[in-house]
């Protein structure tokens, strides 16, 4: 299509006797170049995650070469002597015509574009088998109190792309909000099977065991999410802390309150565990108060 364009500019008559013969060729070639150029990388889909090989903004800089393409296109047109502001009236026309599309066509876009339910929906209508655009429906859904809606387009996810990890951690995440923890264990099972890195699959499992008072079977998972969790990370070490305090290992509930102030230094939580554990282990037969291993954790669902 390039090469057409060339074409096009090469044989269509210069727009002006003073104009250098070949320099809209050379304009449009300029052009052509920017339009075409700027795409070339995004043809290796290899390096773009599957089912979103697509974005607007890799259009932006193509634009810039396609704005000068149509302006050449414009200058070229005539039909007739009539002129207006000085220049043929059939260029004016043309130009005002076209930027009241883009206008109205404006008008009609930052209507999707007014909040995510609106932006995801649309996208999901164009896109309907894409898996990102439909997760992050059913994320915005749920937090939107329509957790049916979402838990359904969840389940559509995972009937098309059964191996995808992330679905099953979100819906995982949505039953646990719920209370519904048969379900947000099974979810969060299958993350685990899938993806052992996942240090909140492996928290909510974990927090699961300890709310339904399988207090030995939450540490090893608290542990292993504690351990893969990225550095800095908050919220784990004081779920583990949390669990071995209600075991009756203070000492190594100590630790992890101790760890979890490294990684958030103001966190008043875990600050009084500390204080109150150290008076503990000084004082062993006072009774301690109960932490809720949840006070700490501030997870969310994954972000797209």
């Amino acid at each position: 299509s390039a090469f057409i364009i060339w074409v096009w500019a090469h044989k269509t008559p210069n727009a002006s006797p003073s104009e250098p013969h070949g320099t809209r060729s050379r304009v449009v070639a300029f052009s052509s170049a920017w339009l075409v150029l700027p795409v070339l990388p995004l043809l290796n889909l290899a390096y773009l995650q599957f089912d979103d090989i697509a974005h607007d903004r890799y259009m932006y800089l193509p634009l810039v070469g396609f704005s000068m393409i149509a302006a050449v296109a414009f200058n070229s047109l005539r039909g007739g002597r009539a002129t207006l502001f000085g220049v043929p009236a059939v260029q004016v026309i043309s130009t005002g015509a076209v930027a009241l599309a883009l206008v109205i066509s404006t008008v009609f876009q930052s209507l999707i574009w007014a909040d995510e339910l609106s932006l995801y929906s649309h996208a999901v209508q164009v896109a309907p088998n894409n898996r990102i655009v439909k997760i992050n429906l059913a994320n915005v859904a749920c937090e939107r109190g329509l957790n049916q809606a979402g838990i359904k387009l969840y389940e559509e996810v995972i009937e098309r792309y059964p191996d995808y990890w992330l679905t099953y951690y979100d819906l995982g995440f949505t039953y646990y909000k719920l209370g519904n923890l048969e379900e947000a264990d099974r979810c969060f099972r299958r993350v685990a099977e899938v993806n052992i890195l996942s240090a909140n699959a492996f928290l909510y499992l974990g927090l699961i065991r300890f709310r339904t008072g399988r207090i030995n079977e939450a540490v090893p998972y608290l542990r292993h999410a504690a351990e893969v969790a990225e550095e800095g990370s908050p919220g784990y070490h004081f779920a583990l802390g949390t669990v071995l305090k209600v075991q009756g290992d203070l000492t190594g509930a100590l630790n992890e309150f101790k760890e979890e102030l490294k990684v958030e230094p103001e966190q008043k939580a875990a600050r009084e565990q500390v204080v109150e554990i150290e008076k503990l282990l000084r004082n062993p037969g006072r009774p301690g108060s109960p932490a809720k291993a949840e006070a700490g954790v501030t997870k969310r669902r994954v972000v797209k």
